[in-house]
C-alpha cells in the first residue's frame, strides 16, 4: 500500500451530525401499549365478524389477532423490566 496506513488511505472522511432531538419513546412502553391495544381492538372486531370469517375460510385471522395481543403483553413485560433496570 505504498507505505500508507489503512486510516490515511482515504484522506477524505465524511462526518455525520445527529440532530439534538430526544427520542419520542426511549423505553418502548408507549409503542408496545399502543400496538397491543390495536391488536386487541382488531381481535374484538374479528370475533364480532367470526361467522363471516368462517364462511370465507379466514377464521384463522382471529388467532393472528390473539397472538398479536399475547406477544404484545410479553413485549410490554419485557419493556417494563428493562425500564426498571435503567437500561
Amino acid at each position: 500500500m505504498n507505505g500508507m496506513s489503512a486510516d490515511s488511505a482515504g484522506a477524505e472522511h465524511h462526518h455525520f451530525l445527529q440532530a439534538p432531538i430526544r427520542p419520542l419513546d426511549e423505553n418502548g412502553i408507549t409503542a408496545t401499549v399502543i400496538g397491543t391495544g390495536l391488536f386487541a381492538v382488531a381481535t374484538i372486531v374479528l370475533l364480532i365478524l367470526r361467522s363471516r370469517l368462517d364462511a370465507s375460510g379466514r377464521g384463522w385471522w382471529i388467532w393472528v389477532g390473539a397472538c398479536g395481543v399475547l406477544l404484545g403483553l410479553i413485549g410490554y413485560a419485557y419493556c417494563r423490566r428493562r425500564a426498571a433496570r435503567g437500561a
